[in-house]
């Protein structure tokens, strides 16, 4: 990931370079399951679903500029 973030900030916006510098620093490596026995409720499934609808809905790729 890193790589294609410093390529993205030297070809489009060089934001890029600052989320790539910040990995390296932070590091990407999730944290270990609390619970990894334990399967997700059907609920929870469904709140997982519909926040991934509505970030696609809502997503800007590209912030709008002059306002």
């Amino acid at each position: 990931m890193i790589p294609i973030l410093v390529v993205l900030g030297v070809i489009f916006w060089p934001g890029w370079l600052v989320w790539a510098v910040l990995m390296i620093i932070l590091g990407y490596k999730h944290p270990p399951v609390v619970y990894p026995d334990i399967r997700l409720d059907r609920k929870r499934k469904l709140i997982g679903w519909v926040s991934l609808v509505i970030f696609i809905l809502t997503f800007t790729p590209m912030p709008i500029q002059g306002l």
